[in-house]
């Protein structure tokens, strides 16, 4: 099983991979200026970072250590981590 996008708001990885290298971002935080991934639960923006700094779309899922590290570089508030608890 492979994570290729954001679920809520159907923006694919790639597409977002696109936008980001048209304006120069290198973290989620950056991105979300121009997209709106990542801003309703929050689970792909470690995905979205870890594309972001591979230059992958299609990733494996993560463990939860690896998303914590990748959601401190991402530069966001990650309203799904918050909601969990």
């Amino acid at each position: 099983m492979a994570v290729d996008r954001c679920i809520c708001k159907n923006v694919p990885f790639a597409e977002a991979l696109r936008l980001a290298r048209q304006r120069g971002c290198t973290t989620v935080a950056q991105l979300q200026a121009f997209t709106p991934l990542g801003t309703n639960c929050g689970r792909c923006i470690p995905y979205m970072q870890l594309a972001l700094m591979t230059g992958q779309d299609d990733l494996p899922v993560l463990d939860e250590a690896s998303q914590d590290q990748l959601r401190a570089v991402a530069g966001v508030a990650d309203a799904g981590k918050r909601n969990q608890g």
